[in-house]
Protein backbone atom coordinates (compact mmCIF):
# COMPACT_ATOMS: atom_id res chain seq x y z
CA UNK A 1 0.00 0.00 0.00
CA UNK A 2 1.49 3.08 -1.07
CA UNK A 3 2.57 5.62 1.34
CA UNK A 4 0.45 9.02 1.25
CA UNK A 5 3.08 11.78 2.30
CA UNK A 6 0.60 14.53 2.51
CA UNK A 7 -1.50 12.44 4.85
CA UNK A 8 1.88 12.50 7.02
CA UNK A 9 2.61 15.78 7.39
CA UNK A 10 -0.60 16.83 7.77
CA UNK A 11 -0.30 16.31 11.52
CA UNK A 12 2.13 18.34 12.07
CA UNK A 13 2.97 21.91 9.98
CA UNK A 14 6.97 22.91 9.11
CA UNK A 15 7.98 26.32 8.95
CA UNK A 16 11.76 27.15 8.80
CA UNK A 17 12.65 23.84 9.88
CA UNK A 18 10.70 24.63 13.32
CA UNK A 19 7.64 22.12 13.85
CA UNK A 20 4.51 23.51 15.25
CA UNK A 21 2.33 21.03 17.35
CA UNK A 22 -1.37 20.59 15.99
CA UNK A 23 -2.14 21.69 20.09
CA UNK A 24 -0.16 24.61 19.77
CA UNK A 25 -2.20 27.86 20.23
CA UNK A 26 -0.18 29.11 17.22
CA UNK A 27 -2.54 26.93 14.70
CA UNK A 28 -5.55 28.57 16.72
CA UNK A 29 -7.31 31.38 14.75
CA UNK A 30 -9.59 32.06 17.39
CA UNK A 31 -7.07 32.19 20.30
CA UNK A 32 -4.56 34.30 18.50
CA UNK A 33 -7.35 36.72 17.86
CA UNK A 34 -8.23 37.02 21.74
CA UNK A 35 -4.87 37.32 22.71
CA UNK A 36 -4.04 40.18 19.87
CA UNK A 37 -7.34 42.04 21.62
CA UNK A 38 -6.04 41.73 24.81
CA UNK A 39 -2.82 43.17 24.14
CA UNK A 40 -4.23 46.19 22.06
CA UNK A 41 -6.61 46.68 25.97
CA UNK A 42 -3.55 46.59 27.90
CA UNK A 43 -0.76 48.46 25.99
CA UNK A 44 -2.69 51.54 27.01
CA UNK A 45 -3.15 50.57 30.19
CA UNK A 46 1.23 50.58 30.25
CA UNK A 47 1.33 53.51 28.94
CA UNK A 48 -0.97 55.86 31.38
CA UNK A 49 1.23 53.78 34.03
CA UNK A 50 4.90 53.75 32.82
CA UNK A 51 4.69 56.34 30.89
CA UNK A 52 4.59 57.26 26.83
CA UNK A 53 7.84 58.78 26.10
CA UNK A 54 8.80 59.08 22.62
CA UNK A 55 10.85 55.87 21.57
CA UNK A 56 9.37 53.90 24.38
CA UNK A 57 7.80 51.08 23.51
CA UNK A 58 5.33 48.40 25.14
CA UNK A 59 4.03 44.35 24.50
CA UNK A 60 2.76 41.59 25.56
CA UNK A 61 4.95 38.43 24.41
CA UNK A 62 3.62 35.10 24.54
CA UNK A 63 6.57 32.26 26.12
CA UNK A 64 5.41 28.26 25.41
CA UNK A 65 7.13 25.79 27.50
CA UNK A 66 7.56 22.13 27.64
CA UNK A 67 5.78 21.27 30.54
CA UNK A 68 2.05 22.80 28.84
CA UNK A 69 2.41 25.97 30.68
CA UNK A 70 2.56 29.75 28.72
CA UNK A 71 3.76 32.71 30.46
CA UNK A 72 2.38 36.38 29.21
CA UNK A 73 5.21 38.87 29.46
CA UNK A 74 5.18 42.57 29.63
CA UNK A 75 7.97 44.37 27.96
CA UNK A 76 8.90 48.18 27.57
CA UNK A 77 11.91 48.67 25.01
CA UNK A 78 13.98 51.90 24.69
CA UNK A 79 16.86 52.07 22.44
CA UNK A 80 18.03 48.82 22.21
CA UNK A 81 17.31 47.77 25.71
CA UNK A 82 13.90 46.21 26.65
CA UNK A 83 13.24 45.51 30.29
CA UNK A 84 10.77 42.70 31.70
CA UNK A 85 8.04 44.25 33.40
CA UNK A 86 5.49 42.43 34.52
CA UNK A 87 4.79 38.30 34.20
CA UNK A 88 1.17 35.69 34.24
CA UNK A 89 1.97 32.00 33.67
CA UNK A 90 -1.40 29.55 32.77
CA UNK A 91 -1.56 26.80 30.91
CA UNK A 92 -4.07 28.57 28.47
CA UNK A 93 -2.18 31.87 26.67
CA UNK A 94 -5.84 33.20 26.37
CA UNK A 95 -5.84 33.30 30.40
CA UNK A 96 -1.88 33.99 31.29
CA UNK A 97 -2.53 37.33 28.40
CA UNK A 98 -5.99 38.02 30.47
CA UNK A 99 -4.61 38.06 34.12
CA UNK A 100 -1.90 40.78 32.43
CA UNK A 101 -4.72 42.61 31.28
CA UNK A 102 -6.66 42.26 34.39
CA UNK A 103 -4.07 43.50 37.10
CA UNK A 104 -3.20 46.63 34.51
CA UNK A 105 -6.94 47.17 34.57
CA UNK A 106 -6.98 47.10 38.13
CA UNK A 107 -4.13 49.33 38.90
CA UNK A 108 -4.78 52.16 36.34
CA UNK A 109 -8.26 52.33 38.56
CA UNK A 110 -6.00 53.25 41.38
CA UNK A 111 -4.34 55.79 39.53
CA UNK A 112 -7.88 57.35 38.12
CA UNK A 113 -8.70 58.03 41.87
CA UNK A 114 -5.98 59.40 42.20
CA UNK A 115 -6.08 62.41 39.55
CA UNK A 116 -9.30 63.61 37.37
CA UNK A 117 -10.48 65.13 34.27
CA UNK A 118 -8.11 68.08 33.33
CA UNK A 119 -4.88 66.39 35.01
CA UNK A 120 -1.49 66.64 32.98
CA UNK A 121 0.37 63.34 34.27
CA UNK A 122 4.01 62.20 32.34
CA UNK A 123 6.52 59.70 33.88
CA UNK A 124 5.95 56.48 35.38
CA UNK A 125 3.31 56.79 37.64
CA UNK A 126 4.45 53.98 40.07
CA UNK A 127 6.31 50.66 40.97
CA UNK A 128 6.16 46.80 41.86
CA UNK A 129 8.26 45.90 44.84
CA UNK A 130 9.43 41.98 45.27
CA UNK A 131 5.72 41.25 46.58
CA UNK A 132 4.78 42.21 42.45
CA UNK A 133 2.13 44.47 44.25
CA UNK A 134 2.01 48.03 42.31
CA UNK A 135 2.01 50.99 44.41
CA UNK A 136 1.23 54.98 43.05
CA UNK A 137 4.18 57.13 43.36
CA UNK A 138 3.29 59.72 46.31
CA UNK A 139 5.49 62.20 44.56
CA UNK A 140 4.10 62.42 41.42
CA UNK A 141 1.61 65.05 40.95
CA UNK A 142 -0.68 66.43 38.10
CA UNK A 143 -0.51 69.98 36.67
CA UNK A 144 -3.88 71.38 35.44
CA UNK A 145 -3.68 74.71 32.96
CA UNK A 146 -6.69 76.46 33.52
CA UNK A 147 -10.72 75.54 33.22
CA UNK A 148 -10.56 74.39 29.88
CA UNK A 149 -10.38 70.18 30.86
CA UNK A 150 -10.06 69.00 27.64
CA UNK A 151 -7.53 71.52 25.96
CA UNK A 152 -4.83 69.11 24.41
CA UNK A 153 -3.27 72.59 23.43
CA UNK A 154 -1.27 72.65 26.90
CA UNK A 155 0.26 69.57 26.92
CA UNK A 156 4.12 70.21 26.93
CA UNK A 157 6.07 67.80 24.91
CA UNK A 158 9.58 66.61 25.14
CA UNK A 159 11.04 68.25 22.13
CA UNK A 160 9.27 70.85 21.75
CA UNK A 161 11.98 73.34 21.70
CA UNK A 162 14.24 71.83 20.19
CA UNK A 163 15.96 73.51 16.92
CA UNK A 164 14.64 72.08 13.97
CA UNK A 165 17.72 72.44 11.72
CA UNK A 166 20.94 74.18 11.48
CA UNK A 167 21.31 77.28 14.63
CA UNK A 168 17.35 76.90 14.96
CA UNK A 169 16.83 78.41 11.92
CA UNK A 170 15.87 75.82 9.38
CA UNK A 171 17.45 73.54 8.11
CA UNK A 172 18.07 74.94 4.27
CA UNK A 173 21.71 75.13 3.14
CA UNK A 174 23.15 78.62 2.98
CA UNK A 175 23.16 80.33 -0.59
CA UNK A 176 26.12 80.56 -2.61
CA UNK A 177 26.36 84.59 -1.53
CA UNK A 178 26.81 82.88 1.98
CA UNK A 179 29.65 80.79 1.31
CA UNK A 180 31.83 82.07 3.93
CA UNK A 181 29.72 80.37 6.59
CA UNK A 182 32.05 77.61 7.76
CA UNK A 183 30.13 74.07 9.27
CA UNK A 184 30.69 73.63 12.50
CA UNK A 185 29.52 70.17 13.23
CA UNK A 186 25.54 70.55 12.81
CA UNK A 187 25.51 74.43 12.89
CA UNK A 188 26.78 77.06 10.55
CA UNK A 189 29.17 80.16 11.77
CA UNK A 190 30.23 82.90 9.82
CA UNK A 191 33.81 83.22 9.35
CA UNK A 192 33.72 87.02 10.22
CA UNK A 193 30.98 89.32 10.43
CA UNK A 194 31.57 93.01 9.23
CA UNK A 195 32.20 93.89 12.68
CA UNK A 196 35.43 91.60 12.86
CA UNK A 197 36.55 92.66 9.79
CA UNK A 198 36.59 96.13 10.31
CA UNK A 199 33.86 99.35 9.15
CA UNK A 200 30.48 97.37 8.64
CA UNK A 201 29.40 98.71 4.67
CA UNK A 202 32.71 99.07 3.35
CA UNK A 203 34.43 97.80 0.86
CA UNK A 204 38.07 96.18 1.84
CA UNK A 205 40.45 97.40 -0.98
CA UNK A 206 44.62 96.02 -1.03
CA UNK A 207 46.88 97.91 -2.82
CA UNK A 208 50.07 96.72 -4.46
CA UNK A 209 51.03 99.88 -5.80
CA UNK A 210 51.90 101.17 -9.07
CA UNK A 211 53.13 98.84 -12.17
CA UNK A 212 55.81 99.59 -14.23
CA UNK A 213 55.26 101.69 -17.10
CA UNK A 214 54.41 99.56 -19.96
CA UNK A 215 51.92 98.72 -23.15
CA UNK A 216 48.78 98.96 -21.15
CA UNK A 217 47.77 100.62 -17.87
CA UNK A 218 47.12 98.12 -15.68
CA UNK A 219 44.99 98.94 -12.22
CA UNK A 220 46.31 95.64 -9.71
CA UNK A 221 43.62 96.97 -7.07
CA UNK A 222 41.05 94.20 -5.79
CA UNK A 223 38.48 93.80 -3.24
CA UNK A 224 38.19 90.90 -1.04
CA UNK A 225 34.24 89.94 -2.63
CA UNK A 226 36.54 88.45 -5.98
CA UNK A 227 35.13 91.85 -8.23
CA UNK A 228 37.61 93.50 -11.03
CA UNK A 229 40.46 90.94 -9.87
CA UNK A 230 42.20 92.18 -12.77
CA UNK A 231 41.15 95.37 -14.02
CA UNK A 232 42.10 96.96 -17.37
CA UNK A 233 41.52 100.49 -18.80
CA UNK A 234 42.61 101.00 -22.59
Amino acid sequence: MPVNTLELMQPMITEGGNTVQPSSFCNDDHKLAQIEALKNRALGSARILYGSEQRKFFDIIIGSHDDGKHTAMLVCSLDGWSKLLRKEVDVCPVAATRAMVNGLTKDVGTLFTKFDVGDQISGQQGFSGLDGKFALDEHKIAIRDGPRLDDTRTLRGQYAHTPIGPSGRGSKRPRAEHLDRVDRGGRYERSGTDRERGDAGKKVVLDYGEAEPSGMDIDWKTSFRGDNLLGVNN
